[in-house]
């Protein structure tokens, strides 16, 4: 009995031991994947608290796909249409899709793009994976990456859905980069190739590269440690793959026209100097983005830091004597390619556009790819370096923690500055929705350009979706919605009030009050202020968003959800007939249309009678 209960004794004594010791490998890795996906998380917060559901710029002449449906007149070639340099094919038909399902609700797009950038994550993680360190590599390396590809720097792409094209391709590039490291035959890996690539060219113009960068490394003569395919199949996988690019590439061309308004190719050759500082500040766009603090020579001089420090990967890859380091590094070289030569060929097609331009919000989906290939080179060439090697590469150690050093401040600072834009962007498109939806009841050209600069074609466009049920932005019939309504229909204050309405010594008309949603328990969303003449005619002369923050109105209604329900501005004089006035201020609900007078003193106003 005493033998037994001494073995228990130990038995427990070594089991806890095993799950103490595997808890204390478990909680760093898991702490290491908290980190990981905490950038995905912040950016998803970020996006779901300033999207705006509307259409902004190109989504209006991408949304003929729609009316081309509608009348049945939808055809291939309208699809492949050339939309700026690039071919839509691929979007337009998930934009035609998504837009059918949701009636055209411009955030499922912006999930999409999420979802998109995720599973580009997912393949960094995987060609991670293969490389030979230590998982406390891989998932230090891929907090990193997940850093830089979760980026809000990239803020006009996450809040603007028909930016979904630019992350295709590097999912594609990625997933491609997973099947040419693969043990599948080469034939099978060629095939795949081919497919993506096409996915790429004919979803973005940038796309094209993929059949460069996703050439199998047989056909140059590098077998990666792989079993090579028979000379049947390797001779059918090199006329597929050259057959299809050949016929991707007449395809993309066939009928292809410079997009009006682009500058000349040919500035890149007559002002070398230029076309350089042009392509160091796109590099250096990730970190010093646009509005930052710092400089364009600090963009400048981070943008060549960031060339030359993937060159110096590349290099270093490349020294080994072996393959294996190469095979490993291999990935990483394919990507920072893609970020190099997508900046060549923007510095090709907008140079011309000054240097401030290189630094658009825009463009930095691409340029992250130098900063990813550099992150990823690291453990690639550490992890085949000698024990020796490791040791006494101490500059190694002393760059690697400066590089992540650097990469904190300049993000830092970089997310600051994207806040700021992420707010000013949602706020114009807040804007352009308000005019839009009210577009019939009063004309606003400073709201409606915030949306497209063609605003006769905007108004024709959205009228015409509208009709279809693929507008969620209903529009007010264009009749007197003021006539027979008042605040004594809805229950008196029920809508808000009108405070202050008054003329200033300088002229201009003073208002403010609030105005909130009873039904939701919501802020209102606009105010429409109308006047009436003596003459008794009336007409709209002012809207403005609901958005001033009201806390002595919420705590009055006990509704905390009325916290930010007031509106505060003012209207020149010259938007009003001279005499007497009589001004009543209206919410209409943008959901159902529906106006709503808010409750207020009988305001009489003088201007110029006194």
């Amino acid at each position: 009995m005493i033998v037994d209960a001494r073995r228990t004794a130990i038995s427990l004594v070594a089991v806890s031991r095993r799950t103490r010791a595997r808890t204390g490998r478990i909680a760093p890795v898991a702490l290491l994947l908290l980190a990981s996906a905490f950038p995905a998380a912040y950016l998803a917060w970020t996006v779901v608290t300033h999207w705006v559901n509307v259409p902004h710029m190109d989504q209006w002449d991408i949304s003929h796909v729609f009316i081309q449906h509608h009348d049945g007149q939808l055809s291939f070639k309208n699809l492949i249409a050339q939309h700026n340099e690039s071919r839509k094919l691929f979007p337009r038909l998930i934009f035609l899709g998504m837009g059918l399902l949701s009636g055209w609700d411009v955030r499922w797009e912006m999930v999409l793009t999420m979802v998109v950038a995720g599973l580009t994550s997912l393949n960094l993680f995987l060609l991670l994976r293969r490389l030979p360190c230590g998982r406390w590599w891989h998932f230090g390396t891929y907090v990193l990456l997940n850093v830089v590809l979760f980026s809000p720097v990239q803020w006009s792409n996450w809040l603007w859905g028909i930016q979904l094209v630019v992350f295709i391709p590097p999912l594609m590039l990625t997933t491609g980069l997973l099947v040419a490291s693969s043990s599948l035959p080469l034939w099978g890996r060629s095939v795949l190739g081919s497919a993506l690539a096409f996915v790429a060219t004919f979803s973005y113009a940038n796309g094209m590269i993929l059949w460069i960068l996703l050439l199998p490394l047989e056909f140059l003569g590098l077998h990666h440690g792989r079993v090579t395919s028979g000379r049947s199949h390797r001779w059918f996988a090199r006329l597929w793959y050259g057959l299809s690019a050949a016929a991707t590439i007449f395809l993309y061309f066939h009928d292809y026209h410079q997009p009006p308004g682009k500058p000349p190719m040919s500035l890149v050759f007559s002002q070398p100097v230029e076309a350089l500082r042009y392509l160091l500040a796109w590099a250096g766009s990730p970190l010093v983005p646009e509005s930052s603090t710092f400089s364009q020579d600090t963009r400048m001089v981070v943008g060549g830091a960031a060339i030359s420090l993937y060159l110096a990967g590349v290099g270093r890859a490349v020294a080994r004597r072996s393959m294996a380091p190469l095979g490993a590094a291999y990935p990483w070289i394919v990507l920072g390619l893609y970020g190099l030569v997508s900046g060549v060929t923007t510095t090709l097609g907008r140079m011309g556009f000054g240097l401030e331009q290189a630094a658009d919000s825009r463009y930095t989906t691409f340029s992250i790819y130098l900063l990813i290939a550099i992150i990823g080179l690291t453990p690639a060439t550490v992890g085949y370096a000698s024990p020796r090697q490791r040791i006494l590469s101490v500059l190694t150690f002393a760059w690697l923690v400066g590089f992540v050093g650097a990469l904190a401040f300049f993000h830092g600072n970089a997310l600051v500055v994207s806040q700021r834009a992420v707010t000013g962007f949602s706020t114009r498109l807040q804007e352009g929705r308000l005019g839009l939806s009210l577009h019939k009841v009063f004309h606003d050209e400073g709201r409606l350009v915030l949306l497209y600069p063609n605003v006769e074609f905007l108004k024709v466009r959205a009228v015409e979706l509208a009709a279809m049920g693929l507008l969620d932005t209903p529009l007010p019939a264009p009749g007197r919605f003021w006539e027979g309504r008042g605040p004594h229909d809805e229950g008196e204050a029920a809508w808000g009030t009108l405070d202050v309405c008054r003329v200033a010594e300088s002229g201009d008309l003073l208002f403010s009050g609030w105005a909130r949603d009873p039904r939701r328990g919501q802020p209102g969303t606009n105010v429409v202020l109308v006047y009436t003449d003596w003459r008794g005619h009336s007409a709209p002369f002012a809207i403005r968003r609901v958005m001033q923050p009201r806390p002595d109105v919420a705590a009055f209604l006990g509704d905390t959800g009325a916290t930010r329900c007031g509106f505060a501005s003012h209207v020149g004089a010259a938007a009003l007939p001279l005499g007497k006035l009589e001004v009543s201020a209206w919410t209409i609900d943008e959901d159902s249309a529906e106006a709503h007078q808010l409750s207020c003193p009988k305001v009489v106003l003088h201007l110029g009678v006194w």
